[in-house]
């Protein structure tokens, strides 16, 4: 989870110069004050979820939940030697 206003970067500007380099890692942005052009890029940046403030908690279990559903498994088994 990012909020998008962040004191040094937002969460956007994050997701916009770091988001490719998160090995398809979910993200939800969270902020108090949204816009329909911030969302769409935020979207576009990588963002599964872009909610507002204040959010109702079971929602974003759904979020969550959903997010974790997306993250590809890594494979846990060992590298075999031939």
């Amino acid at each position: 989870m990012l909020d998008l206003h962040l004191p040094v970067m937002s969460g956007l500007e994050f997701m916009e110069r770091y988001g490719s380099r998160l090995n398809d890692m979910p993200v939800i942005l969270i902020t108090g004050r949204g816009d329909p052009a911030t969302k769409a890029r935020a979207l576009e940046a990588g963002v599964i979820a872009f909610i507002e403030k204040p959010f109702d908690d079971e929602r974003l279990v759904d979020l969550i939940q959903t997010a974790l559903a997306r993250k590809s498994p890594r494979e846990t088994a060992p590298p075999t030697c031939h």
